[in-house]
């Protein structure tokens, strides 16, 4: 599947003639959005996603005929980091580059709908992973990934700001271990950390009062030493 759609808005595929659209709209973006809750691109970053220079997969979501989102993933580096903690397979995981949506369409689940449709592109390219990195402080974007069966393993600290590290993939599929679930405050990292570091994943986030709660529940063994070894990175 290349598009999804609906009476308002298509999600589609991106190819070489959207980098200048692209790049239009992260800039936009980039100016509207807190420091550290967008990664730092710069134009050829996702043009040589577009143009196959780098394995990868792009999709955008357009509105009115104008491009309003996007979600770039490329092949994870063997020797990436994050590769050789989770052990992936060489060729089989994919890194998400960024995703990002105009402030005037928020609030529609179209960054839900783009993720899935790059989900499926990936796994037509033998993606059976993607990792990505969130901002802790990123709310959305972390409702965003859960919403679309993801889940946060672990912690990772980049050039901008503490991150979530959040997996999809084959990983979550049937690997949730018996056991009640527990609910953590947002703000409270050393108690995600400590869950984490025991195998658990945050897969949902809810309001509870005046704050924010994750729904933590254990997994079998895939994920249980992210949460010590990536945290401060």
């Amino acid at each position: 599947m290349t598009a999804l759609g609906d009476k308002d808005s298509t999600i589609v595929a991106l190819g070489p003639d959207h980098a200048d659209a692209v790049w239009a709209l992260y800039r936009q973006v980039q100016a509207a959005t807190p420091h550290g809750f967008l990664a730092q691109r710069q134009p050829a970053d996702f043009a040589q996603v577009l143009a196959g220079q780098t394995p990868g997969v792009a999709v955008g979501a357009f509105v009115g005929g104008q491009l309003q989102g996007y979600s770039f993933s490329r092949l994870m580096a063997a020797d990436h980091p994050l590769s050789r903690a989770f052990g992936f397979a060489s060729g089989t995981a994919f890194e998400g580059m960024g995703s990002a949506i105009a402030p005037q369409i928020s609030g529609r689940l179209i960054m839900a709908r783009m993720l899935a449709l790059r989900g499926q592109i990936e796994t037509t390219k033998g993606g059976a992973h993607v990792v990505g990195l969130i901002d802790t402080a990123n709310l959305a974007s972390v409702a965003n990934v859960l919403r679309s069966g993801g889940v946060l393993v672990g912690t990772r600290r980049d050039a901008t700001s503490m991150n979530y590290v959040g997996y999809g993939g084959v990983w979550v599929q049937g690997k949730r271990a018996e056991g009640a679930g527990t609910d953590v405050p947002v703000g409270d990292l050393d108690a995600q950390r400590h869950l984490f570091a025991q195998g658990w994943a945050a897969t949902g986030l809810r309001r509870s009062g005046e704050d924010h709660v994750l729904a933590f529940f254990p997994f079998v063994a895939a994920f249980g030493h992210l949460g010590t070894t990536l945290s401060e990175v």
